[in-house]
């Protein structure tokens, strides 16, 4: 879920705005402002029109809240509460509250700065650093606070703001305060949390409840967020995991800020005597992460942790994880292309080839930023280092233990191994930081254009722009680290496993898997002369004993791979030419786009340029591969097609606007679904069988049994080129040229 901005209110006061409310009984908004010496209270209406001005109040208004249960306006002033009774009934000329019917409380010796109310309980703060806790008189004609409990020293400094977030485990008090820090109290008033590192004085606290996320303005363009569910504080990082404010809006500084639940609204107020409404999208995306190039696309694990993969226009591949304290974070880890790969492509140089002159040398080159490498104590075993950007978070062992609030040095003193052996070898630090800049200025050379993920073989395949197909797999050392500690290790080991065994029902693993370590690039595989626009994983599930990759490209070529021994299997050949000539290896007539396969039929299809699409036959051998069927109907290029396993039909997406719906022999069209664009990428939901397809810039759903779209996803603004479905999450994940990855709750 995303928030669009919907209005702006420009210069609804002559001073800056000190107090926010909402009426939901009457649906209006209520706002307050300073002035030289007194002070007015506003009612809006939902459509932005003033319905009431109130003038007569004597002083200015600093907080204000509304009392359901007693039917009365809470405001706070200058070393007072005041408390007046509101007119339900109200008719035109008449003022929405009663002014005469009111009572005041002077336990405050300040500025009280907030006012909230539960119940028939009344919460205040403010700058003189109390916070004290009334009861309201239930018995008829009582005016009268009761102080109920009273915090001398609730900050270190004045509170300027404070929220009441009620759920349905518990129900917590935030209050924010001018020495830049957020407390959470019980509603008794007991300390719980000390959130800290603000980057100014906390103006605003305002709960979400649709994502269970508090956010916290501090006088800057991005909030920072606090999640209920885990009780961590997530940090300032809008600009990475939310899509809430577009570019227009990060010249304000937010203020105040407010949710309006009924409404589906969140009402703040800027530094420019503004004020600014914004909408809850529910079809927007629950979480953005941006990168520094387009994405070209995008794969997953299956197996915990989960990871997302995605490939940069730039030549890297960031591994993404979803943190287990926030929905909203991911750790990102960066790599990329081998640094021989990048040699060979300046000097222009083809691999060499074996003694038959038939296929290449598989390369097995570790990235750029694994080549400096350290010596443990124990034994004279080496690993390799990995480089991290120092903009992203620890990931591998480190992640894992640290996600479990446990530090890597009280288990194994690796951090200190790694830094004695950084001074020991200077001289290699250096030359490893050079080859990894020369990594970053050269990547440019090769875009990655697809990638797949096999489960079998922990094994992530990457197709790049230079013809290249680049297996990346976890570094089997990193992940035996843990077997080789010491035996006063291994019990502290024991130890947390068995902490960590009552997560088991949050579906954190107990144990550590081969993923917990970091990628390396195990092989390069070279037989394409341009790019690998199209991949397909044949698995053991068929009839055959090992798996198979299935590579074609701009080459017009078709390549099978064997990805459990790292060699190429065979390349297509057409058997219909006996002798040999230039054409013999080419499967169509123009560049192949994208292609797919069934495991039922044992059949694959791709689509090319030409505006075909072939169906063959599967062999490991070449020749073998026999041409079943050509379909033809799309007006402009075939960018994608897939293989729907739920409803054996073939499925193809293309520039001319259409998705269209072959039966599974491939025989003929059984459906033809309009788009408003371009479709660049499709996917199926596997949970109802949808069609989730990437039309221009928006997500598109549609369903196979009406024929209808039966969602959209906007918020992307560049062609989208990848998309997947995690049904364990309930998500939809774009990528797109508009260097964004995005997450949409699924259909």
């Amino acid at each position: 879920m995303s928030v669009q901005k919907q209005l702006t209110i420009h210069d609804c006061h002559n001073r800056p705005i000190t107090a926010l409310g909402y009426h939901p009984a009457r649906r209006e908004f209520l706002t307050g402002f300073e002035a030289s010496n007194d002070g007015t209270v506003i009612v809006w209406t939902p459509g932005a029109t003033v319905l009431d001005r109130i003038v007569q109040l004597g002083n200015p208004v600093f907080s204000m809240a509304i009392n359901h249960r007693r039917r009365q306006l809470v405001c706070g002033f200058k070393q007072q509460v005041s408390v007046f009774s509101l007119n339900e009934k109200s008719e035109p000329g008449h003022h929405v509250i009663n002014i005469k019917d009111s009572f005041t409380d002077h336990q405050h010796k300040d500025i009280v700065s907030c006012v909230v109310c539960l119940d028939t309980r009344v919460y205040t703060a403010g700058y003189d650093r109390k916070l004290i806790i009334f009861d309201t008189a239930s018995y008829p004609d009582s005016k009268d606070l009761i102080v109920v409990h009273r915090i001398s020293n609730a900050h270190d400094a004045g509170i300027t703001n404070m929220l009441l977030v009620r759920q349905q485990e518990s129900t917590r008090l935030l209050t924010g305060s001018f020495d830049k820090t957020v407390r959470v109290w019980s509603q008794d008033g007991q300390l719980i949390q000390k959130l800290t590192h603000f980057p100014g004085i906390i103006t605003g606290l305002c709960y979400v409840p649709s994502v269970s996320v508090i956010w916290i303005t501090s006088g800057t363009a991005y909030p920072a967020f606090y999640d209920t569910k885990f009780g961590l504080s997530i940090g300032v990082v809008a600009k990475m995991n939310f899509s809430f404010f577009p570019p227009q809006a990060k010249v304000f500084n937010y203020m105040l800020v407010i949710a309006i639940r009924e409404l589906n609204q969140k009402l703040g107020s800027a530094s420019h005597h503004q004020l600014v409404v914004w909408r809850y999208n529910k079809r927007g995306s629950i979480t953005t992460l941006c990168t520094t190039h387009p994405v070209e696309c995008l794969t997953f694990t299956q197996k915990n942790p989960m990871f997302v993969f995605s490939g940069h226009s730039d030549g890297t591949m960031i591994k993404w994880e979803q943190t287990h304290s926030s929905n909203f974070i991911y750790s990102k880890e960066i790599f990329h292309i081998p640094a021989s790969e990048i040699h060979s492509q300046k000097k222009g140089k083809r691999s060499k080839s074996v003694k038959s002159n038939k296929y290449p040398i598989l390369t097995a080159d570790r990235t750029p930023h694994l080549s400096k490498s350290i010596s443990l104590k124990k034994g004279d075993m080496s690993t390799e280092d990995k480089y991290l950007d120092n903009q992203n978070w620890m990931v591998g062992i480190t992640s894992f233990l640290c996600l479990h609030k446990m530090q890597l040095h009280t288990l194994y003193p690796l951090s200190s191994i790694v830094a004695s052996s950084i001074k020991k070898e200077k001289k290699a630090s250096v030359t490893g930081r050079k080859s990894c800049l020369e990594a970053r200025r050269c990547s440019t050379l090769q875009a990655d254009k697809k990638s797949l993920f096999v489960e079998e073989l922990d094994l992530l395949v990457l197709s790049a722009e230079n013809g290249n197909i680049y297996l990346w797999g976890f570094d089997s050392f990193q992940s035996s680290i843990l077997h080789m500690m010491p035996s006063k290790k291994k019990m502290q080991w024991e130890k947390m496993k068995m902490s960590l065994a009552q997560l088991e029902d949050d579906n954190i693993p107990i144990s550590i898997p081969n993923q917990v370590a970091g990628l390396i690039c195990k092989k390069v595989l070279k037989r394409h002369i341009h790019t690998v626009s199209a991949m397909a994983v044949i698995n053991k599930e068929s009839e055959y004993k090992t798996i198979y990759l299935l590579s074609g490209g701009w080459d017009r070529k078709l390549c099978v791979w064997d990805l459990q021994n790292g060699c190429l299997q065979d390349i297509f050949s057409n058997s219909d030419l006996e002798s040999w000539n230039e054409l013999k290896e080419v499967a169509c007539d123009e560049a192949i786009l994208d292609l797919a396969y069934s495991p039922k039929r044992n059949e694959f299809a791709y689509c090319s340029s030409d505006r075909l699409i072939y169906i063959r036959k599967f062999s490991p051998v070449g020749k073998e591969m026999k041409l079943m069927n050509v379909l033809q109907g799309h007006e402009a290029e075939i960018t994608c097609i897939i293989w729907h396993s739920l409803k054996d039909k073939w499925i193809t997406g293309s520039e001319d606007g259409t998705i269209r719906i072959w039966n599974e022999g491939g025989t003929y069209c059984e459906q033809v679904l309009a788009t408003t664009a371009a479709v660049n990428c499709l996917c199926i939901d596997q949970v109802n069988g949808c069609v989730v397809a990437g039309v221009s810039d928006t997500v598109s759903v549609f369903d196979l049994e009406s024929f209808l779209q039966v969602q959209s996803n906007v918020g992307h603004t560049d062609s989208i080129r990848s998309i997947i479905h995690i049904p364990e999450r309930q998500q939809y994940i774009s990528a797109s040229w508009d260097k964004t990855i995005r997450m949409w709750k699924a259909y």
